[in-house]
């Protein structure tokens, strides 16, 4: 199947775009590897005849010539953004990819569709100074007790949160329901975005409306006691630090990172529809 020989009834809108591992697969799909540039070379001709007086006037003689012109035209387009759909159209023909979470193993490939939130870590960073500073200026215009005392309690709360805040690695996580119930979480890299994360919050808050479509790798199941393979020898912590982090970590995750009864996926591609032929 050549890869600039597709046929598709209907257009994509990227929201994410993980360039590096869909290259990695695409390359492992077609023999002659990724294609990254088309160069289209097209060329014209064009024949006349001109009449030519003779060098010596005293014949008085003519002659002719025949003249040949040719013009060469070459274009080169950037293919790139056909790679997404190059992946997707040679894992649904080679039956590879799954669409269920339910059905799919770790290291499986799975396409879902269901509803995201977005979670800016950076922007969090950034913001929780700015939301401290606005509550102490409201306790300093409060003059109701019980107000100032609820407003002294948040604020308590955003010292706590703003200790988490500080060691919160400054990532994006998406939450991601699926058409078949399932959670999912997931890590992104704001530089595969194909818009600005400042932009998606200020459109839309956290919740990103439509239905897209995610093209993933599952890394962990929604139940943690779940293992591949039971009698596997999986490392054990071996020294007291380790253990103790153990704990440290686990607690670390509950909060800031995938929710239990969630599944754990990285990202290829999300998109939706925006167009269908008729």
């Amino acid at each position: 199947m050549a890869q600039d020989s597709q046929s598709i009834d209907s257009l994509f809108d990227y929201f994410y775009y993980d360039k590096e591992r869909v290259s990695a697969l695409t390359a492992q799909l077609y023999p002659s590897g990724v294609l990254n540039s088309v160069k289209q070379t097209s060329s014209e001709s064009e024949n006349g005849l001109n009449e030519l007086k003779a060098g010596i006037p005293l014949l008085g003689g003519r002659s002719s010539a025949s003249e040949a012109y040719s013009r060469t035209q070459e274009r080169t387009f950037d293919s790139s953004w056909s790679m997404p759909l190059n992946l997707l159209n040679k894992l649904s023909e080679t039956g590879i990819v799954k669409t269920s979470l339910n059905d799919a193993k770790l290291g499986d490939l799975v396409l879902i569709k269901g509803m995201m939130k977005i979670f800016d870590a950076q922007m969090v960073h950034l913001c929780m100074p700015i939301v401290k500073k606005i509550k102490l200026n409201e306790i300093k215009n409060e003059r109701n007790a019980q107000a100032k005392a609820l407003l002294k309690n948040e604020i308590a709360n955003l010292d706590n949160a703003e200790e988490l805040v500080k060691i919160l690695p400054p990532t994006t996580h998406i939450d991601f329901a699926d058409s078949c119930g399932n959670q999912s979480w997931m890590s992104v890299e704001p530089s595969n975005l194909t818009t600005t994360l400042s932009d998606v919050s200020l459109k839309y808050g956290p919740f990103i409306p439509g239905e897209w479509y995610i093209l993933c790798i599952v890394d962990a199941y929604a139940d943690d006691l779940k293992l591949d393979n039971p009698d596997a020898p999986y490392p054990t912590a071996t020294n007291e630090l380790k253990q103790g982090m153990q704990g440290m970590l686990n607690m670390m995750r509950s909060i800031m990172g995938r929710p239990f009864g969630s599944f754990g996926i990285t990202p290829l591609i999300i998109f939706r529809g925006v167009a269908h032929s008729q």
